[in-house]
């Protein structure tokens, strides 16, 4: 099975919580759950079949144990602005 990236990027109007501990898998389930709902016709029980058996041990089996590796976590990913804000400081230095 072929993963169809843009077919299945996140609403951009969700936000995250706010707290320092937000409970992210939570909200990537929901936004699954919503999006696969409204946008693909599926029933909540199709989703949560296969949030269960391929995609919630995929992400503890290996974008978990990944994240021990990497040099920057940037929260919210795209949608962190002051952290990409960094970012690009950063690059800007490297390069210049």
């Amino acid at each position: 099975m072929l993963y169809n990236l843009p077919a299945s990027s996140s609403s951009k109007e969700f936000s995250c919580c706010g707290t320092p501990n937000c409970a992210t898998a939570d909200l990537r389930f929901i936004r699954r759950l919503e999006r696969d709902v409204v946008e693909r016709g599926r029933t909540q029980e199709s989703i949560i079949s296969q949030y269960l058996a391929t995609v919630r041990p995929s992400h503890e089996d290996f974008i978990e144990p990944s994240r021990a590796h990497a040099d920057v976590i940037i929260p919210e990913g795209g949608l962190n602005r002051p952290a990409l804000d960094v970012l690009m400081a950063r690059v800007r230095e490297i390069v210049n």
